[in-house]
């Protein structure tokens, strides 16, 4: 119960590990996120290639994931996404995260783009909208509802109307 009131408050499994004291908490959700082989019960999606494909040829395209790089990689090729597909990889055993902006500063200079030029897409207003726009960064929420992004998108195919124009 304390788990789950603290997950409500952080959108965050380590965080909430972290604030019941256990000091390792993103080491242990990302070991039961590699553990749990959620890649298995992954289908290929047919749509997101192609639109990811079109938009790539035009955009630079980067992912951010709060996975492993072992457990990502494997999401990725059951979703039949290419890992080639993005520019820039940031898994989550990388010293970079969302939360304190590093992973924005660290694309921003990897790919040579102000962060006025990035639009992030995320699904948690906590962990992804809000540290992106605290940097000046355009934002999209996935499947839920934010005040503070710039897109509310109902499913991640809505991106592409945004991004053709």
């Amino acid at each position: 119960a304390e788990f789950e009131a603290q997950l409500a408050e952080t959108s965050s499994g380590s965080k909430s590990l972290e604030r019941l004291g256990l000091e390792n908490g993103k080491l242990i959700m990302q070991e039961a996120v590699e553990k749990a082989d959620i890649a298995s019960i992954l289908m290929q999606d047919y749509q997101l290639v192609e639109m990811l494909s079109r938009l790539k040829k035009n955009l630079p395209l980067f992912l951010i994931t709060s996975n492993g790089k072992r457990a990502g990689i494997s999401k990725l090729k059951a979703l039949g996404l290419d890992p080639q597909l993005f520019e820039l990889k940031i898994f989550g055993d990388s010293p970079y995260n969302r939360e304190d902006g590093s992973v924005f500063r660290y694309v921003s200079k990897q790919l040579v783009v102000e962060f006025e030029e990035i639009l992030f897409v995320g699904d948690r207003e906590n962990t992804d909208i809000l540290p992106a726009k605290s940097l000046g960064i355009k934002t999209a929420i996935v499947n839920a509802k934010s005040e503070h992004a710039d897109y509310n998108l109902k499913t991640i195919y809505d991106l592409d109307s945004i991004l053709s124009k």
